[in-house]
């Protein structure tokens, strides 16, 4: 049987070259979430939702980092695709730049957009998959994130202790000098629960 879209949403996913019965079931978690991140803004991590971090690691996956690229785009610019590594989380907020830092509960709900972040955090109470945010490296010595800043905050709030990051593979040695990190050669996806 094949899929045809019915909407004007899922002929853009098609078009970006993304499967419609993938595209459904993430857009169904969205819609959802959505709905329940109203109520989520601006409360303590202790208030949330129980969290579960699914990292999906796998290569067509790797664009998910850098939010709403689609297929065709990501492979032109990256075609490489992104290494995969872990870090501790205490590692990388020691090498994080401060614009992209989230230290207090202000600051949590104060930089960026706060319905983007109450959003991460109910996307991650119904445990969908979620891609690793992509780290650069600076001269500074310093790492800032090129996508996934809302799921560093939500993983550092409520206590991930280690977390999977992607790295463009030119800033690999970079990297690497930077900050402590157990690099991948293959794809390794876990699950990781708070609360």
């Amino acid at each position: 049987m094949s899929l045809s879209p019915k909407s004007f949403k899922e002929a853009l996913a098609q078009f970006r070259g993304e499967g419609l019965s993938e595209f459904r079931q993430r857009q169904k978690l969205n819609d959802q979430a959505v709905c329940e991140a109203k109520q989520l803004v601006g409360l303590p991590p202790s208030q949330w939702p129980s969290l579960s971090f699914n990292w999906d690691t796998s290569a067509p996956s790797q664009r998910h980092s850098l939010d709403a690229t689609p297929a065709e785009s990501f492979h032109e610019l990256y075609p490489k695709g992104f290494a995969l590594g872990w870090v501790t989380l205490s590692d990388l907020d020691e090498k994080l730049g401060h614009f992209s830092r989230r230290d207090t509960l202000e600051e949590l709900w104060g930089s960026g957009f706060k319905d983007k972040l109450s959003s991460m955090i109910a996307y991650l109470s119904h445990g969908g998959p979620v891609s690793p945010p992509l780290v650069k490296p600076l001269k500074t010595g310093e790492v800032i994130f090129q996508g996934g800043n809302n799921r560093y905050a939500v993983a550092k709030a409520v206590g991930i202790l280690e977390l999977p990051i992607y790295v463009e593979p030119q800033h690999k040695a970079a990297i690497s000098l930077i900050l402590p990190i157990r690099w991948c050669s293959t794809e390794t996806p876990e699950e990781i629960t708070s609360n």
